[in-house]
């Protein structure tokens, strides 16, 4: 948001003040026309470079302009802010002054909802229209939006000494400290007229935000070299408080350009009766070029101060001096592992500690480990900062600590990986790690210590490594761990081994029923499914009951994955064959049928012809799943009814596809009663059976087939019409005749088919009666005859 500085404010200033004094300005009487004429141009152009050209013509005819100018920034598209167009208007309107006014509240007064875009440069300009957008200026402070606040705050600062003075009030007193860090930098980007405020808030105390001062020496230093005569007046002046003098010494030694100037009064300031002065004032003759020996002794001295502030600041101070600050290495430990020091003062002693060189490391990483969590943040970002020039077994032991603090997990990685091999013992450690500690929130630790360092293994890992002695048992056994992001992290581990040791690394998880670690080897495999996909079917082919499990859920997590769908193409056979397992079939039948295509329907039509009735059902399946996208399948699966190696697996998918496509069931039906048809077909019972499963569709060959030359065809026909129920009352008269049959069978089917009709059969009650009659009620078929009649007689 800050929009005074390098950004090109000056250019801008300069190029539009020229214009609005007049250069190229229209001739008199041609306002109008001109006016005209560019606001056309704007409403013509059609990309960000054409209206800012468009703009340029606007502005150089003056205060005239403002109103077009305002339009153009309450249309401004979302997503712009901050770009030359944007900016450009800002600019433009702020150099014509207060005649822009009324056109910048204006755009400001409609922008609203989603528009709080045109809110934020309306609010920018205003702080450079004189003393009437102040009031304005005021009210956007209550924006709903805070980045309208924001905006606010900056036009404050270009709103002369009226708008600085409301800054340094929103800087001590504002509820929203984001909005005070704000208003201190915006005083800063007022340049010298600002420098007052911020000597004053050097020196403001406030127990909810004590920031505020350091804020305020932080812009005293942007603002540069205007700084140097208050911060100069300021640092002697024992009537002024302590904290406006330490403050004023920390920003001279920032403002370097002066050294020479400066330094006297730094020195002088050694001496002066505020510890936290002095502390200050060596820190910044230490960046002003004095040797550590010089202001040494004063900084350690004031780590043994009575007064916190006091210690604070010189631990500040001997952050600032590096390495040369290591003979206090030992003082500053044991301030930072005090728990009884305050906060503050414990974090810039850490800071001071990391600052020392290598040999904090193992007290940084204490500290990592304690109880303050801000302290441990402070801690593991410096040990940050020292991943990369760290030697190997220190590296390692680092990279672990960020990797559970989640801080720049990549970049840890990538920084230990180049490590090499020689960083791995101390990360081998953690692979066994155990908080001590009961509870939840201790396992919860230890596990992530565990997965944390298999994370960083594997970065170190290669197949050279795969013959260390013991790491692929350790490895192993993590996979057993209780935690899935463990398991997980221990596959890839064992991955990162080679190929050669995937068949192992899977073995070892399905045998640890690792769930982690099969959804983990699952992505692999989609990743690299020629090296490891044969372990799979290996596992999924194998006795071992863990194993066929394993392998079946990577595949059920391959089936649902684009890539692991890719993966499995052209092994659709494999997987079907694998399904001779029963513990197999059940897990593979979905797979095969999610992942079947119309391309594999020749395979599958082979499998019909498989020796085990698992492997036909898991391919009868998938082609029931396939058949209405696949032309032919009907007439393809019957031709296979007449081999004998293919009948059963054909006729049950016949079955399967008349019970789930009601639309195929007519073509379905003609087909197999062609078959049925036949002198001597083969499996009549079974046929019959396809064509009660085609329902009313399978009712004309059925009929048809009363009248087949092959009694056993007739008994078949006429006893399946029972499941159809009363729907097959056409075949009443045809079943009638058929209790005259010579077959007995044929006549026990055809009493079978009219038992289903009911009352619907009530005219072969005649026939019934002869049929009891000549043989006689006590005798099989005499006693059925009675009892279908008793059936189809109305009651």
């Amino acid at each position: 948001m800050q929009r005074c500085g390098a950004r090109g404010w000056a250019t801008w200033t300069v190029a539009v003040g020229a214009a609005v004094a007049g250069v190229g300005a229209p001739a008199a009487g041609q306002e109008d026309a001109a006016l005209a004429r560019a606001r056309a141009a704007l409403a013509a152009a059609t990309d960000e470079a054409g209206r800012l050209a468009a703009l340029k013509a606007l502005w150089a005819l003056g205060p005239k302009a403002a109103p077009a100018a305002a339009e153009v920034l309450a249309a401004t598209p979302p997503g712009r802010v901050g770009g030359p167009l944007n900016d450009g208007i800002v600019d433009a309107l702020a150099a014509m002054g207060p005649a822009a006014l009324p056109a910048v509240l204006a755009a400001l007064e409609g922008a609203g909802g989603d528009a709080y875009f045109v809110a934020l440069n309306a609010t920018q300009a205003l702080g450079a229209l004189g003393p009437g957008a102040r009031e304005a200026l005021e009210r956007q402070l209550a924006a709903p939006d805070v980045n309208v606040r924001r905006a606010a705050l900056w036009g404050l600062g270009r709103a002369g000494a009226a708008g600085h003075a409301r800054l340094a009030r929103l800087a001590r007193e504002d509820a929203d400290p984001t909005l005070r860090r704000d208003a201190v930098r915006a005083l800063g980007a007022a340049g010298r007229e600002g420098v007052p405020l911020l000597v004053g808030l050097l020196g403001h105390e406030d127990a909810k935000e004590p920031r505020v001062p350091g804020w305020a020496a932080e812009a005293l230093v942007a603002v540069g070299l205007p700084s140097i005569p208050a911060c100069l007046a300021a640092l002697p002046d024992v009537r002024r408080p302590a904290p406006v003098r330490a403050w004023s010494a920390w920003a001279l030694g920032r403002l370097q350009a002066k050294g020479a100037a400066v330094r006297p009064a730094l020195v002088k300031a050694l001496d002066d009766p505020d510890g936290r002065v002095r502390g200050r004032a060596a820190a910044a003759l230490f960046a002003l070029g004095e040797p550590a020996a010089r202001v040494l002794p004063t900084l350690g001295d004031g780590l043994e101060h009575d007064d916190p502030a006091v210690r604070e600041a010189c631990a500040e101070g001997m952050a600032e001096l590096g390495p040369a600050a290591a003979p206090h290495a030992s003082t500053l430990e044991a301030l930072a592992a005090a728990e009884d020091q305050p906060s503050p003062v414990r974090q810039a002693a850490t800071r001071a500690l990391g600052a020392c060189g290598g040999a904090s490391v193992p007290a940084l990483l204490a500290l990592v480990e304690g109880r303050d969590q801000e302290l441990a943040a402070v801690a593991a970002d410096l040990l940050r900062g020292r991943l990369a020039g760290a030697p190997p077994a220190e590296a390692g032991a680092i990279a672990l600590v960020l990797l559970e603090r989640r801080l720049d997990e990549a970049a840890v990685l990538d920084a230990l990986a180049a490590k090499g091999w020689a960083a791995a013992p101390s990360v081998l450690g953690a692979l066994d790690a155990s908080l001590e500690g009961e509870g939840r929130l201790a396992a919860d630790r230890g596990h992530r210590r565990r997965e944390v360092g298999l994370r960083a293994l594997t970065r170190l890992l290669g197949p050279a490594q795969a013959q260390e002695p013991g790491l692929v048992e350790k490895l192993r056994e993590r996979l057993g761990d209780a935690s899935a992001e463990v398991q997980a992290a221990a596959l890839d581990a064992l991955l990162a081994l080679g190929d050669a040791q995937a068949p192992a690394a899977f073995a070892a998880a399905c045998q640890a029923g690792a769930g982690g670690a099969l959804e983990r080897f699952a992505a692999a495999v989609e990743a690299r499914p020629a090296a490891l996909l044969p372990a799979v079917f290996a596992a999924l082919r194998a006795e071992d009951a863990k194993a066929a499990d394993g392998a079946a859920q990577v595949l059920g997590a391959l089936s649902q994955r684009d890539g692991g769908r890719a993966a499995l193409t052209g092994r659709l056979r494999e997987l079907v064959e694998a399904c001779a397992s029963p513990r197999a079939t059940r897990a593979l039948r979905p797979i095969v049928r999610r992942l079947a295509t119309t391309a594999d329907a020749p395979a599958l039509l082979e499998a019909l012809g498989a020796e085990v009735r698992d492997v036909r059902r898991v391919a009868a399946g998938a082609l029931t799943a396939l058949a209405p996208a696949t032309p032919g399948l009907i007439e393809q699966v019957v031709a296979r009814v007449e081999a004998p190696a293919t009948r059963e697996g054909a006729l049950e998918l016949l079955s399967d596809l008349a019970t789930e496509h009601d639309e195929l069931r007519p073509r379905l039906a003609a087909k197999v009663g062609a078959l049925l048809a036949r002198p001597e077909p083969a499996a009549a019972a079974e046929l019959v059976d396809v064509l009660e499963a085609c329902g009313e569709d399978g009712l004309p060959e059925l009929v048809r087939a009363l009248g087949h030359a092959a009694p056993a065809v007739r008994a078949e026909a006429a006893g399946g019409l029972a499941l159809l129920g009363p729907a097959a009352a056409p075949a009443l008269e045809a079943l009638v005749r058929l209790l005259d049959d010579p077959d007995e069978k044929v006549v026990r089917g055809a009493l079978t088919g009219l038992s289903g009709l009911g009352a619907a059969g009530a005219a072969a009650a005649p026939a019934l009666e002869a049929l009891q009659a000549r043989l006689g009620a006590d005798s099989p078929t005499g006693s059925l005859a009675g009892q279908v009649l008793r059936r189809v007689r109305p009651r």
